[in-house]
């Protein structure tokens, strides 16, 4: 109960912060109104201000950041969320969704339409008002930048390129361990080769010499491969440089 009480008192407080009128004549006043079929949840400036299906106050000229969250048992969250500058007298319909729906490789890429934080990849939402420029941005990668103002539906999959500090590192270390890789797996090919002709050549070998040969004779041409491949992967990461 006492909880409850601190925290109507605390965002009493903040809306009469944000709503203060008084000061200002009624002429240097401007209308915010803000319509829906559906019940919202509205925060003005990172303070929830209620619930409504209709919002219309007077408020001082400004910018304000303007949040509204329908409130209904849909899965996919449906947002409007703008930095407003309120300048005249402003009215938003929340009448029609875009759906959006950003994937990114790799995950968990930070997602903004008109510069604004939206969450992190995967992201799918319904956006209640058309937004014209798309950013996907993570640390060590080139950002994503696209304009959609011509587009009505947002679904996107976008490979990230590492930036080219990031690049040559990820290179330089790769390179080192195939490199370390293919001297490792060649001298286990010419030290198990070396064992299978030491048995091969042997006066009055045995079966069981044979046996040994044919072992080691598999496990040199095992690693001879595997000194093949990393060779040619550091040939490759070489060559991209």
């Amino acid at each position: 109960m006492i909880k409850r009480s601190l925290h109507f008192l605390i965002n009493t407080l903040l809306i009469t912060l944000i709503f203060v009128c008084t000061s200002f004549p009624q002429s240097d006043l401007h209308r915010l109104k803000i319509i829906s079929e559906k019940p919202f949840e509205l925060f003005v400036n990172d303070f929830s201000i209620g619930s409504f299906t209709e919002f219309d106050t007077l408020l001082k000229p400004a910018s304000y950041k303007v949040e509204v969250y329908l409130i209904d048992t849909a899965m996919v969250k449906s947002i409007f969320k703008k930095n407003l500058l309120l300048d005249n007298d402003k009215e938003i319909l929340l009448d029609t969704i875009y759906p959006a729906t950003i994937k990114s490789y790799p995950d968990d890429a930070e997602v903004y339409f008109d510069s604004i934080y939206f969450g992190s990849t995967p992201l799918k939402l319904n956006l209640l008002f058309k937004p014209s420029l798309l950013e996907v941005k993570k640390s060590g990668f080139k950002s994503y930048t696209k304009d959609i103002s011509n587009l009505d539906k947002f679904d996107f999959y976008i490979k990230l390129e590492r930036e080219e500090i990031q690049r040559r590192k990820f290179n330089i270390d790769y390179k080192y361990v195939a490199l370390t890789s293919t001297i490792i797996n060649g001298a286990f090919a010419a030290y198990t080769k070396q064992l299978a002709n030491k048995y091969f050549y042997k006066s009055n070998r045995s079966n069981e010499d044979m046996q040994k040969v044919k072992t080691y004779d598999r496990y040199s041409g095992f690693f001879t491969i595997a000194m093949e491949i990393s060779f040619g992967i550091f040939v490759y990461l070489l060559f991209q440089e």
